[in-house]
């Protein structure tokens, strides 16, 4: 089954927050390689670097970094040969090796990588390394991060961005809270294009062979074929034409071809992690062992059992129970779903093959939403509602509430409002949005829940089951 429709949210500020900007990143043929244009930025590099480094730090309390001399040595190494040849050789590039067989790598805005264990041991030459590992410093020097974090707070504040006051400087302190967010560790087709190109000129530049990136990713789809999708290609979606297309670039790229053996320090320290103990095997996304800063992190449970979701399943009759970081509320969800928290009182639940970028397209956003944030009185639960409803038009221009839909109720045993938006998006899909608000506090706890209209109905026991189960405190 594929993905048909997506409603477009933030995951990152507040969860109900985009819009669907076009990548501004045009490609062009300049000095006998693709040039690649980022896309539009509110952040200044240096705040890259802060939310890089905020970031990073929750993925080292989180979870195992192997502590091997040679094996830092080596990744040292690689990353100052690669680094040197990136648009921006004076971040503050950071290397480490994670202790998971999971086979991955992501990297974090101001140069902050990371390379799971399992990749390199599957690994037969450095260049296959190299060819990861460029591609993710792509995903930095291009700001891939921070340019979808720039494109949620643009749909949310708008006219703050466009007077340049200050909004993307306000944001820092409201990601302190975040961690490691959805928005630095996956991205759109168009961002993993844009990166396997960069990528390819900058291994090419240090003097590895680019068919190293076709290796391994040749490597990665065999792998997937047979055991369902590694991590690497479900953070990073697999662009169509993607082997023509890096061979396409070599071959307006001068670097020789098969440039000698694997240098030794890279097979030592590959040996050594093939010898260490045996490393878990749960995913930085998952929730199990070594905790997640991605699924779980902060306050969500731990999970009972968690099966491989793969794109089209429904969602599984057991439930798991995430608990937001403030202590607001606790709500149930497929095992067979994620939880990505955005702040202390925001979270999305939804299946992974349904996240693509700030797109969901099946799955459930709860939310802490107040009013008086906006300079207003405290409002109405009619009107907070409408409230919400207006920012969801506003950001997803197709989505209309149905005309009578609106009707009361009791959501987590206070009295509620809900309602239903729909309309068919940019692609021509009809989507349904079923949209609930209470009071808590001084501000209003909502649910989005999202599916396909010609779905709807299939998802609905499971969304019923997820709004019974809502639970305020601990």
């Amino acid at each position: 089954m594929r993905k048909t429709t997506a409603l477009t949210i933030s995951l990152i500020v507040l969860a109900m927050l985009s819009s669907y900007f076009p990548l501004n990143a045009d490609a062009e043929m300049e000095g006998g390689q693709t040039q690649v244009k980022p896309g539009m930025n509110f952040f200044s590099i240096n705040q890259d670097i802060q939310l890089g480094r905020q970031a990073a730090s929750e993925v080292e309390r989180q979870y195992r970094i192997v502590n091997d001399p040679v094996v830092q040595e080596w990744v040292n190494d690689l990353g100052r040969r690669l680094s040197s040849r990136t648009t921006m050789p004076n971040l503050p590039w950071r290397f480490r090796v994670v202790n998971t067989k999971d086979v991955n790598a992501f990297a974090l805005p101001g140069g902050f990588v990371y390379i799971n264990r399992g990749l390199i041991e599957m690994t037969d030459d450095e260049s296959e390394v190299a060819g990861v590992v460029g591609h993710e410093m792509a995903h930095v020097t291009l700001r891939h991060g921070t340019h979808q974090l720039s494109r949620s707070l643009l749909a949310r504040y708008p006219l703050a961005m466009l007077g340049n006051a200050g909004g993307a400087a306000g944001a820092i302190g409201q990601l302190g809270s975040i961690g490691l967010s959805v928005a630095f560790l996956k991205f759109s087709r168009d961002d993993e294009k844009q990166a396997d190109i960069v990528g390819v000129q900058t291994m090419s530049k240090a003097g590895y062979d680019p068919r190293g990136m076709i290796t391994i990713f040749q490597r990665l789809e065999r792998l997937g074929s047979g055991r369902g999708t590694p991590q690497f290609l479900s953070d990073h979606p697999n662009p169509e034409n993607r082997m023509q297309r890096i061979e396409k670039e070599m071959s307006m790229l001068q670097t020789p071809r098969g440039g000698g053996n694997s240098p030794q320090l890279y097979i030592q320290a590959r040996n050594r992690l093939r010898s260490l103990s045996s490393a878990p095997g749960a995913d930085y996304r998952s929730g199990g062992a070594g905790s997640s800063p991605r699924g779980d992190s902060g306050g969500g449970s731990r999970n009972r059992s968690r099966g491989d979701s793969r794109a089209g399943d429904l969602p599984a009759r057991d439930f798991d129970t995430y608990r937001s970081t403030n202590g607001l509320f606790q709500v149930d969800y497929p095992v067979n779903w994620r939880a990505y928290p955005q702040t202390g009182a925001s979270v999305t639940l939804a299946p992974e093959w349904a996240i693509e970028g700030n797109d969901v397209s099946r799955g459930a956003i709860v939310s802490f939403f107040d009013p008086q944030s906006r300079g207003r009185s405290r409002l109405s639960l009619d009107r907070a509602l409408a409230l919400i409803l207006e920012q969801l038009s506003e950001a997803n221009e197709y989505l209309r509430e149905e005309q009578g839909a609106r009707y009361g109720g009791y959501l987590a045993g206070a009295e509620a409002k809900a309602t239903f938006m729909t309309g068919r998006n940019n692609a021509g899909h009809a989507e349904r949005v079923w949209v609930i608000a209470r009071p808590s506090g001084n501000g209003v706890i909502y649910m989005l829940l999202i599916a396909p209209e010609r779905e709807f109905k299939t998802y609905e026991p499971t969304f019923q089951s997820i709004i019974k189960s809502l639970r305020m405190g601990n």
